[in-house]
């Protein structure tokens, strides 16, 4: 089971089944930026700028994992089944789920794949998800 932070679970949908990421090291994102649109005219009062708000853009997440060569051609596995989708042109369900239950779940895509070999010790990668559409969050139970 992948944990971090102390039970945090990060992972993606397998045929409706939440299947963990093994060996989550770090995770970065879900950012929310929303578009600004000028919306000043001449005929306003004053020299300030106007600007209306967007859509939202929830940007990427990036997990960190360790791996090894198994892990990337095993579609049972998670990270080798979000692999295998890569560029296929369609989106999976992820999921970070915090120790007291607060989960958040978004449609996305593999967007990058950046492994790092050191020369001693564990195989870790970047898996950076695109993410598509909104954000789902469930609230802690307790």
């Amino acid at each position: 089971m992948a944990q971090v932070a102390k039970g945090t679970i990060a992972g993606v949908k397998v045929s409706s089944t939440d299947t963990p990421f093994t060996g989550v090291t770090d995770i970065s994102g879900v950012d929310r930026t929303a578009d600004a649109y000028d919306s000043s005219t001449h005929d306003m009062t004053g020299i300030g700028k106007q600007y209306t708000s967007g859509l939202v853009d929830y940007g990427s997440v990036t997990f960190t994992v360790l791996y090894n060569e198994i892990d990337l051609t095993t579609l049972t596995s998670a990270i080798g089944y979000a692999l295998s989708k890569m560029g296929s042109g369609n989106a999976d369900v992820f999921y970070v789920t915090e120790p007291k239950g607060h989960k958040v779940s978004f449609s996305g895509f593999v967007k990058s794949f950046k492994p790092r070999l050191p020369v001693a010790g564990l195989k870790s990668a970047a898996l950076e998800i695109q993410v598509s559409g909104v954000l789902t969050e469930t609230a802690a139970t307790s």
